[in-house]
């Protein structure tokens, strides 16, 4: 059977990655590395060579009140993903919060989101309980991670 590897991304400095390796039944996550070399060298790591290897990649926005600097930070990181996965030469599908968290919450309630968001991570990935603790951004990763599975699946 061929091995998959899928991946949810949360962009953002603090985001997080979480993969899954069908070949292992392996699932874990990282958050988001500090530097866009150190992305790129965990993706590689997530990789390794496999052809076989999809992700989804949240596609963020800016917010109201929002600082400029937070704004061009984010979506600067959300580009560098981007730039990264079409280098490795990764299947990627953006996707909106609203139609991922649909889909896996069960519905979309703007600002509301992150408990919900945290309760179906921790009922997805019990082992991963402990880690993911209060971190929302672990939760969507996860959760992002759970809707590339059900995509490329």
């Amino acid at each position: 059977m061929e091995n998959k590897i899928f991946i949810g991304i949360d962009p953002g400095w603090s985001g997080a990655v979480a993969y899954y390796s069908s070949e292992y039944n392996f699932q874990t996550y990282s958050k988001c590395p500090g530097n866009i070399g150190a992305m790129s060298e965990l993706i590689k790591t997530i990789k390794r060579n496999n052809n076989s290897c999809y992700a989804v990649l949240e596609k963020v926005h800016s917010f109201p009140k929002q600082g400029v600097a937070s704004t061009w930070t984010f979506a600067e990181n959300f580009g560098a993903w981007q730039g990264i996965l079409e280098a490795h030469k990764i299947k990627y599908t953006l996707t909106d919060p609203r139609q991922w968290q649909k889909f896996i919450l069960g519905r979309f309630i703007p600002g509301h989101s992150k408990e919900a968001s945290l309760a179906r991570a921790r009922e997805n990935y019990p082992a991963l309980i402990m880690q993911i603790g209060k971190n929302h951004n672990i939760a969507d990763a996860l959760n992002l991670l759970t809707y590339c599975k059900m995509i490329y699946g």
